[in-house]
């Protein structure tokens, strides 16, 4: 399956499940980098809420954003600004 057809399919997943505006939350995993800390921060508004978790040895961390989205498109956009920062997992 090409990735334009999965994204669309997860789009289409978002709007089934979600009734919009939605509380959604994104988590993502990256070697332990304050500077891909603060990449990934930068992508959302002020306000957001951020949980940030150390693994045992503190060579990973994950970064838990929770947002109120407006739409499947605009989880879709921060998720493609996410993907633009290397090194960053998107669970």
């Amino acid at each position: 399956m090409d990735m334009e057809n999965r994204i669309e399919r997860f789009k289409k997943a978002l709007s089934d499940v979600h009734d919009w505006p939605s509380g959604y939350t994104f988590k993502f995993i990256y070697k332990s980098d304050p500077l891909v800390l603060l990449q990934l921060k930068a992508i959302f508004p002020a306000g957001t809420e951020f949980i940030i978790r150390h693994s045992n040895k503190k060579n990973f961390q994950s970064l838990s954003v929770h947002i109120i989205a407006t739409s499947a498109e605009q989880v879709m956009l921060y998720y493609e600004k996410a993907s633009e920062v290397e090194g960053v997992l998107a669970l």
